[in-house]
C-alpha cells in the first residue's frame, strides 16, 4: 500500500474537523471533567489580508509556547498541542468546571500560497501571531515553524 501524499492526509484531516465541529454544534455537547471526547478546546482565530502578506492571530490562553507545536503545508497551516488541566492542590474538587483541555488542532487554509522560508510566527500574552509574506510559486514541503 502506497503511503498518502501530505496535502491529501492533512485535506482530510481539516474535512474530519469540519464535520467534527457540525456534530458537536448539532448536539451542543461538551465534556465533563477528567473525560474525553467533543470537548475539545477551540482555537480561534482573525485572518488578515494585508496586501503584500497574510497576518494570523490565534488565541491560546493558558498555553506555554512549548505546549503546542505550529507547521504548514503550502497555504495551510496547522496549529496542535495539549492545553493541560492543572490542580491547584491535593484535597481539591471543582465546584465549577467550564473550561476546556485537552488535544487540540486547528486547521487554517489560506487563499494564497505564501513565502514559508520568511515567515515570522510570535507568540506573547496568549496570542500567536503568524506573518507571512505571499507568493505566487506554492510549494508542497511541510514546514516546522519555530516560535519566538
Amino acid at each position: 500500500m502506497k503511503p498518502m501524499p501530505d496535502e491529501i492526509l492533512e485535506k482530510l484531516l481539516y474535512f474530519r474537523q469540519e464535520i467534527d465541529k457540525i456534530f458537536q454544534e448539532f448536539f451542543d455537547q461538551k465534556t465533563e471533567p477528567g473525560t474525553e471526547g467533543p470537548g475539545e478546546p477551540e482555537v480561534p482565530v482573525d485572518i488578515f489580508d494585508l496586501g503584500d502578506e497574510f497576518l494570523i492571530l490565534a488565541e491560546l490562553p493558558g498555553i506555554g509556547k512549548d505546549d503546542f507545536i505550529l507547521s504548514a503545508v503550502r497555504d495551510t497551516f496547522f496549529i496542535e498541542g495539549e492545553k493541560k488541566r492543572r490542580h491547584p492542590g491535593e484535597g481539591s474538587r471543582f465546584i465549577c468546571a467550564e473550561r476546556d483541555f485537552g488535544f487540540f488542532r486547528r486547521i487554517i487554509e489560506l487563499p494564497e500560497a505564501g513565502n514559508m522560508t520568511k515567515v515570522q510566527a510570535r507568540y506573547s500574552n496568549g496570542i500567536l501571531a503568524i506573518r507571512l509574506p505571499k507568493i505566487k510559486e506554492r510549494r508542497g514541503r511541510k514546514t516546522r515553524i519555530e516560535v519566538e
